[in-house]
């Protein structure tokens, strides 16, 4: 709502400056806020790789406990995550993921 009431009052020009201004990506410059933004990302790999495990599993009807999803997904070692992953490919019951 905030947008369009923006866009109502700009000229074409402003409003097709505005939509690049929107779509570009900052780039943080200083070194803390650089140190958040890479614990992000890898955070979010490791997010990522902890879903994937349990969608291979999923996916091969290999039942996940809570338990055993939520050691998946606390999980804070990548290496940790991509040997599991590894493990869910050919894997026939969870156990043999974590052995």
């Amino acid at each position: 709502m905030y947008h369009d009431l923006v866009d109502k009052v700009l000229s074409e020009a402003a409003s097709r400056r505005l939509e690049e201004l929107r779509t570009m990506t900052y780039e943080y410059q200083g070194r803390i806020a650089r140190k958040y933004v890479e614990e992000g990302r890898e955070e979010g790999r490791e997010e990522g790789v902890a879903a994937s495990i349990i969608t291979v599993l999923s996916a091969r009807r290999i039942v996940v406990s809570e338990d055993q999803r939520a050691r998946i997904e606390q999980c804070r070692d990548l290496a940790q995550l991509d040997t599991w992953l590894r493990r869910a490919i050919d894997a026939a019951t969870t156990a043999d993921l974590f052995d």
